[in-house]
């Protein structure tokens, strides 16, 4: 769907902790327990935008996330876990809380259902050899754990496991999801 800030009201939004320019539309989805994949991309004509997702009411907005990667012209992603009934706000917005540029850009809204990941169970973990980079995985649809330590991580994830060989190891994620991720290492 094509969209345009061009001509946009100047209001505060209160997203707090997120600065932004108040001349944005919104977009509004409610959730069906799938995944949610948004994506802002350019028409034409570049400009800086930024994507700001609550969910909540219009009246009680919770910031999830503001999202500015790409720079002028590229996409803005997000990728996030919807829950049966929540609204979610989608704010398409200048990147700059100082700068009155506007402009339009196109937003595409996907939902995926959720399967259950293969290593949501200690019992079954993708094993992973010295030197693995890159190792996608998701946590969507993961299931609880209960052996896990209640002050070292959440009960719903996935599991990896390797071999140690004496050296030592670095483990680290990378998201576009709307999360704060953890990783708890255990060993046995």
């Amino acid at each position: 769907q094509d969209g345009t800030t061009i001509g946009a009201a100047n209001l505060n939004i209160g997203a707090s902790g997120c600065t932004n320019n108040n001349l944005g539309v919104w977009y509004r989805i409610v959730g069906d327990g799938s995944v949610a994949t948004v994506v802002i991309s350019s028409l034409g004509v570049t400009w800086d935008y930024k994507m700001i997702v609550f969910s909540g009411s219009c009246a009680s907005k919770t910031l999830l996330s503001c999202i500015d990667v790409s720079g002028t012209g590229g996409n803005e992603t997000a990728v996030f876990q919807t829950a049966i009934g929540t609204e979610y706000f989608i704010y398409v917005t200048n990147y700059n809380a100082n700068n009155t540029l506007t402009g339009e850009f196109r937003i595409n809204y996907t939902c995926t259902s959720i399967t259950t990941p293969t290593n949501s169970s200690c019992n079954n973990p993708i094993v992973l050899s010295c030197g693995a980079t890159n190792q996608a995985g998701s946590t969507f649809g993961a299931t609880q754990s209960t052996n896990i330590s209640p002050n070292c991580a959440k009960t719903t994830g996935v599991w990896y496991s390797f071999v140690g060989n004496g050296q030592n190891v670095q483990v680290s994620t990378n998201t576009t999801s709307l999360w704060d991720q953890a990783i708890a290492i255990y060993s046995g």
